[in-house]
């Protein structure tokens, strides 16, 4: 869980990012830095999560245009369950 005045900084960046009507596939490999910046995370999943950005990066870059469509999909409904 994000809490305290970072959240808010993160969920509006989440918002920022991407095309008009889409999160922006960029902010799911974000998340692992995200993650990597909270104290109370395991040190060794955050390393873990930051070192698998780059390989999600470069498959995101192979996508259709449907397929990117639908994961950007998939991204705002994380981003609508996270708001909750």
């Amino acid at each position: 869980y994000l809490d305290g005045p970072r959240s808010q900084v993160v969920k509006e960046r989440l918002k920022r990012i991407g095309l008009p009507g889409e999160i922006g596939l960029s902010a799911l490999a974000g998340m692992g830095m995200v993650v990597g910046l909270m104290e109370h995370v395991n040190r060794r999943i955050a390393t873990f999560l930051l070192g698998e950005s780059d390989k999600y990066q470069r498959i995101v870059g192979e996508l259709t245009e449907e397929n990117r469509r639908r994961l950007s999909n998939l991204a705002q409904e994380i981003y609508q369950i996270i708001q909750e």
